[in-house]
């Protein structure tokens, strides 16, 4: 990993760099109030892992972990919900770094199932996590609908 790069839990401090990463993975402009809300909610909740990978001070990757008790596991499974590196920052250890931070809070909390879903069209984070030692082993399917607007 690249010198200069911190791995940390994400703080409330942290917001406005995350609303910008998570804007640039889904490739839109969200309601930045809104966005706070979630955010700080969600940051919040003993369920959820945020992290930051920081360049020189720069908050530059972040990742989401939540969990759930799952009744086909018949066990709390963590799941990714999103990961992002800022493209000028790829290929110099912030995902790698983000997965075994990830990892080692998991660890603490006794995990025993990590999964992840990613869209069909980046192939390059099939390979990265297919790297990182995760199966492909479900497909996913997911509906809209139009009364949800507005939330």
């Amino acid at each position: 990993m690249e010198t200069g790069i911190c791995i940390r839990k994400a703080s409330e401090h942290d917001v406005m760099s995350v609303y910008s990463l998570i804007c640039q993975l889904e490739n839109t402009q969200f309601d930045e109030e809104l966005f706070k809300q979630f955010y700080l909610m969600n940051m919040r909740d003993h369920k959820n892992i945020y992290l930051v990978a920081s360049v020189n001070g720069k908050v530059c990757g972040f990742i989401s972990c939540h969990s759930q008790l799952l009744l086909h596991h018949l066990n709390i499974v963590y799941e990714i919900q999103e990961m992002y590196v800022c493209e000028e920052q790829r290929g110099k250890g912030l995902g790698v770094g983000l997965i075994k931070h990830l990892e080692k809070e998991l660890k603490l909390r006794k995990c025993q199932f990590l999964e992840v879903s990613s869209n069909v069209v980046r192939g390059n984070a099939h390979d990265f996590y297919l790297k990182r030692g995760f199966d492909q082993t479900h497909l996913k399917f997911t509906r809209s609908f139009s009364f949800a607007e507005g939330f």
